[in-house]
């Protein structure tokens, strides 16, 4: 059979092409010119076939004899005169030719079985063969499908193999640039960092510089003030002009209440801003040109004294003291001009060195980061260098990662030997049953101990038991009849008491036998006469039926007429009478709504019981299995109750 080439699937037929096969004008004319010259020879063919016609005349049109047919081909022909004449009015040799007919037909049906049976047979055999042959085909099938499934996967685990080879690779060089990258941050970052720092320890020098010239300004500026009363001009003034004279001495310029007022708005209005000040202005210049910033080189810091001689001049002082008073003056707003400009100057230098050394930190601060990153990328390369990635081949069941919808992620999976498991598992064992043992032991241990209070309570009621029983021998009023008994005088009476019951328990198993047996024949009268009367209820059921179809077939014979009557029947009853029997079986009339209405809450209110028995139901089987559960909880969780909280029973 063309199926059971497995090759035969990779033929392709022409009957298969669904779509018609274009041919060109050409082509189609030679076709049809092949095809009619076909047709002209199986013409000339047919009309002189001397094959054909000896073979139909000599042989009937076949080629096989009467030994070559099967007896299933064979047919016996019955001929006509021995069905149109009765047997009776046959001759002998007619008998004796119907006779061999019904033999010949007879060993016919039996050769036609004999050879039905073996053909039976055969089939059989030979469907046994082709399920035999689809069976081995179906293994061979199987057995091809798993080891092209076995190829498949090694082949599938080569390329990802490759993959995850050209992924390292990959990673290999990205890391590699990245390395570079970092190094080449750092080293950028340390040449930076050395230019600002050699900048901040050339800008402190000077900031010490300028801080000792100012130092020497104020120390300047402080001994000419505390020089004041030291002066040879002011020798022979007295204490009161001298301390007018200082007064005066101190009291500040007009310029310099000027500026002290201009400083005090600029305070109040606007606040130093270090971040404004530039590397390269105004400290970037030579150090002769930013020593004095602040003064104008064209203007001199003198202006007209405010103070006239003899106008302002205290009494008792001369034109020479208070000439050499101004002067002293005019040096110390010069002085205090100068300590202003250079602080002016200092405070300036100080922002500038703050902003330097905080460019200072910030790019250390770069360069430690870049270092930490470059480290941490080397460590990262130097696992990686060690971190080989190998493919394993893990049962389903060996793999505890909770698996994901789409993609699982093995990067934090750890693989372990299963004899590492196994040990762990052991070892659990071993300890669950440590505690097992233990908790036998606990239970044993109560277990006697409740046999033990058991038992006590046991003998303590015995021995109060005793007593009570010694007791009441004690209180006991001895009589005569007891004497008797105790003497052993009333055996007799005993004896005699004992026979008469014997023989009032006989005449009780006789009369109870006798009732017996009555009442079984009457339970056998009962019983007979049930199954008459269920006979009769059975037929009188029958008859019911019958009644109940007849009355409803009349009365649905009587709806269909009832509209041709005359529209819709009206309400033949009243409210609160009752209503008129109709049909047999005590039917009543109830209108088509009425029994409607009646149908729809009938079945309302059986839904609503099965509902309710469903409810029932489902409850008690809730009841059932919490039940059941709390069984099972308090046989697998064992609690240990106190002693005196157990009933106390006999022990097992």
């Amino acid at each position: 059979y063309e199926l059971e080439n497995p090759k035969s699937v990779l033929t392709v037929r022409d009957d298969e092409l669904k779509a018609e096969k274009w041919i060109s004008p050409e082509e189609k004319e030679r076709l049809d010119a092949i095809k009619a010259a076909e047709d002209e020879r199986m013409r000339k063919l047919r009309e002189n076939d001397s094959g054909a016609r000896a073979l139909m005349q000599m042989m009937g049109g076949t080629l096989k004899t009467k030994k070559d047919l099967s007896p299933l081909e064979i047919i016996l022909e019955r001929e006509e005169w021995m069905d149109m004449i009765p047997l009776d009015e046959m001759s002998e040799e007619q008998r004796a030719a119907v006779a061999e007919f019904e033999r010949k037909e007879k060993e016919l049906q039996e050769a036609q079985d004999k050879y039905r049976k073996t053909l039976h047979t055969e089939l059989a055999k030979l469907r046994q063969e082709v399920v035999d042959n689809m069976s081995s085909f179906d293994d061979d099938l199987r057995s091809l499908h798993h080891k092209r499934f076995q190829y498949d996967t090694q082949v599938y685990c080569q390329e990802l193999y490759c993959v995850r080879l050209q992924l390292a690779l990959v990673q290999n060089q990205e890391d590699s640039s990245i390395k570079e990258r970092l190094t080449q941050q750092q080293m950028e970052k340390e040449r930076e960092l050395d230019t600002k720092e050699h900048q901040l320890q050339e800008f402190k020098s000077k900031c010490r510089r300028h801080q000792e010239s100012h130092n020497a300004k104020k120390e300047a500026e402080h001994q000419l003030i505390t020089s004041f009363r030291q002066q040879r001009e002011f020798s022979n003034v007295s204490a009161d002009v001298l301390r007018q004279l200082q007064a005066m001495f101190r009291q500040p310029t007009v310029r310099e209440e000027a500026e002290r007022q201009t400083d005090l708005r600029k305070s109040r209005t606007s606040n130093v801003r270090g971040d404004a000040i530039t590397p390269g202005a105004p400290f970037g210049l030579p150090e002769e040109k930013y020593l004095d910033i602040g003064l104008k080189e064209d203007v001199e810091p003198t202006e007209e004294d405010a103070f006239r001689y003899p106008e302002d001049a205290p009494e008792g002082v001369d034109e020479i003291q208070f000439r050499r008073m101004l002067e002293l003056r005019r040096e110390k707003a010069q002085a205090q001009y100068e300590v202003k400009k250079s602080q002016e100057t200092l405070d300036e230098m100080t922002t500038h060195l703050a902003h330097l050394e905080a460019e200072t930190a910030d790019c250390k601060g770069q360069r430690d980061r870049v270092r930490k990153e470059l480290e941490e990328h080397c460590g990262v390369m130097d696992k990686e260098v060690h971190d080989i990635e190998l493919m394993f081949q893990l049962k389903q069941g060996q793999v505890e990662v909770p698996q994901h919808a789409v993609v699982t992620d093995y990067s934090d999976a750890v693989v372990l030997d299963t004899e590492v498991v196994a040990s762990r598992n052991r070892r659990i064992q071993e300890i669950g049953k440590e505690k097992v043992n233990v908790l036998h032991m606990i239970k044993d241990f109560r277990k006697k101990l409740s046999l033990m209070d058991w038992e006590q309570k046991m003998l303590a009621l015995k021995m109060e038991d005793l007593e009570e029983r010694t007791k009441d021998v004690h209180m006991l009023r001895v009589t005569k009849d007891l004497q008797a008994t105790l003497k052993g005088g009333e055996e007799g009476k005993n004896k005699h008491e004992s026979d008469m019951l014997e023989r009032k328990i006989e005449h009780l198993k006789t009369t109870t036998k006798q009732k017996e047996g009555q009442l079984q024949r009457q339970y056998n009268i009962v019983k007979q006469q049930r199954k008459v009367k269920e006979v009769e209820n059975a037929m009188l059921e029958r008859k019911l039926r019958e009644l109940q179809q007849n009355v409803v077939q009349r009365e649905h014979i009587r709806r269909l007429r009832a509209p041709q009557a005359g529209g819709a029947a009206a309400p033949t009853t009243k409210s609160g009478q009752k209503r008129p029997i109709i049909g047999g079986g005590g039917k009543v009339e109830v209108s088509e709504a009425e029994a409607k209405a009646a149908a729809n809450a009938f079945s309302e209110t059986k839904a609503r019981r099965a509902l309710l028995d469903a409810a029932r139901a489902h409850t008690s089987e809730i009841d059932r299995l919490r039940r059941e559960l709390d069984r099972l909880r308090q046989k697998t969780f064992p609690s240990f109750v106190q002693l005196h909280q157990q009933p106390q029973m006999s022990p097992d």
